[in-house]
């Protein structure tokens, strides 16, 4: 992981809380949507990728208010036991509805891996203002992901996820490789990771 600097995002991690620790309603936001927050005041689109039973869609829509007005929602949603053998972590679609069921006007439910191509094409490009990537931590579906949902982005947007963490190597390598095959600069906070389009 040559020139990846995790000691360094680790020094911003410890600045960014010491400096910009904020507090919003229904308990603890993540690093990324919270900078989305504080620096996008119009409409909002989103993608989130990985949701199971949709707490941290619901503190999306809670930091971000009424400027979130549609949020694409992509889990598979679906027991399989190749993805978890003792959990039924992902058979959760309608425990989402029901955390969710307050924003039903402004979700879009997209049942389905993040590679399916009639996933990635059910959402325009340059259409949503972030995409957080929060779904299967291997390094391959991390890079696809950022590569297939690089596009959906708008200009000025931002493009990242979370667990940018020792315990995810798979994220570290794939988001690396991201910024040193598009000179993207790198931010974080907190084991999140993004990056301004």
């Amino acid at each position: 992981m040559a020139g990846f600097g995790f000691h360094e995002l680790f020094k911003k991690n410890r600045l960014y809380h010491e400096i910009g620790n904020k507090f919003y309603p229904f308990g603890f936001s993540r690093p990324m949507i919270r900078f989305v927050s504080d620096n996008y005041k119009h409409d909002i689109t989103g993608v989130e990728i990985g949701v199971q039973r949709g707490y941290h869609s619901l503190n999306m829509f809670t930091v971000l208010g009424d400027r979130l007005q549609k949020l694409y929602l992509i889990d598979p949603w679906a027991k399989d036991n190749e993805l978890d053998k003792e959990h039924d972590w992902f058979n959760t679609l309608p425990v989402a509805k029901k955390v969710l069921n307050r924003y039903k006007d402004r979700v879009v439910y997209c049942k389905g891996f993040s590679q399916d191509e009639k996933i990635i094409s059910n959402i325009p490009d340059d259409s949503v203002d972030f995409v957080y990537i929060d779904g299967n931590h291997d390094y391959e579906t991390t890079k696809q992901d950022i590569f297939n949902f690089l596009p959906k982005v708008k200009l000025g947007g931002v493009l990242g996820g979370h667990d940018m963490t020792v315990g995810a190597p798979g994220v570290i390598q794939a988001v690396q490789e991201f910024i040193d095959e598009t000179g993207y600069t790198l931010q974080g906070s907190a084991f999140d990771w993004w990056v301004i389009i």
